[in-house]
């Protein structure tokens, strides 16, 4: 060791300035290292956090696209109901344009013929009274101010008040325009005066389409039954049958109404009613 007292303390500074620095670096390093602890403490909370939020957000995803799903499904269900109900409607409307075309052109041949009766008897009346007047006039008679001679119906005019057309008419007429006790009486009259008209069980269904639209589902289920036992050879069987199955659903009947669906397309394989019948029988 050297022995000048300069030296000596050179090395003693220069070993108390390195052990200085050396225990300066370590807190230093300390205060880093609990740093980057704290520092690594954060970033895992915030990832917990984020990942968290994450599997919240996944959850809420899979809940709003399972309501869209869920409201997707009832709104094709709710627009196929409305679609089936207006194939009904307008193959409803279709009928009743050639029945209405058919009565109207029958209601003017009756209107003329009455119109050409009427002016017969008019001239054969004016020519009766004329005669009266010269015989009156040959006999030196006074002539009477006033000749009343006694109306007579003609038969036309009796077939016009009484024509079963005219009523069915008149019955549909009010059905159309919603007045559904009036038209329900009429049918029924109808019915009643004319069992055997061909628009016979016309009337019966729509006694039953009255019911439907009433929402009296049981009732119009059994004017539906009347139309297929009293009518089997009708042209409205098919209809009746589709109906009863929609009221049948109506009713929350589904047991019943695939029953009667798949009696329709048993019986009616061809017709519209059974087409709409198995779009419905799918959706069930």
């Amino acid at each position: 060791m050297p022995n000048n007292p300069s030296t000596r303390l050179t090395l003693c500074l220069t070993a108390i300035l390195a052990f200085s620095i050396g225990c300066a670096m370590k807190e230093d390093l300390l205060i880093v290292d609990n740093n980057v602890t704290a520092l690594k403490q954060l970033v895992s909370k915030q990832v917990q956090k984020a990942a968290k939020e994450r599997r919240f957000l996944h959850s809420e995803l899979k809940r709003i696209d399972k309501e869209l799903r869920s409201r997707q499904a009832e709104l094709r269900s709710l627009l196929n109901n409305i679609r089936d109900e207006i194939q009904v409607i307008r193959g409803q409307v279709e009928e009743n344009t050639h029945f209405s075309k058919k009565s109207i052109r029958h209601v003017e041949r009756l209107d003329n013929q009455l119109k050409k009766e009427i002016q017969e008897i008019r001239d054969d009346n004016r020519a009766n009274l004329e005669r009266v007047v010269r015989l009156e006039e040959y006999l030196g008679l006074e002539p009477a101010q006033k000749i009343q001679l006694p109306e007579k119906e003609s038969s036309d005019k009796k077939e016009v008040k009484d024509s079963p057309q005219l009523l069915y008419a008149s019955a549909k007429r009010l059905f159309d325009k919603g007045d559904y006790d009036n038209a329900l009486d009429q049918f029924q009259e109808f019915i009643r005066k004319y069992p055997g008209s061909e628009n016979a069980d016309n009337a019966q269904f729509w006694i039953g389409e009255i019911y439907y639209h009433q929402k009296w589902y049981e009732k119009a289920i059994v004017e539906y039954q009347k139309v297929i036992e009293k009518y089997p050879n009708g042209n409205k069987v098919a209809g009746a049958l589709l109906k009863q199955g929609f009221a049948f659903l109506k009713l929350k009947q589904k047991t019943n109404a695939r029953l009667i669906l798949t009696e329709l397309i048993t019986k009616f394989p061809h017709s519209a009613e059974a087409k709409i019948a198995k779009k419905k029988l799918k959706r069930m």
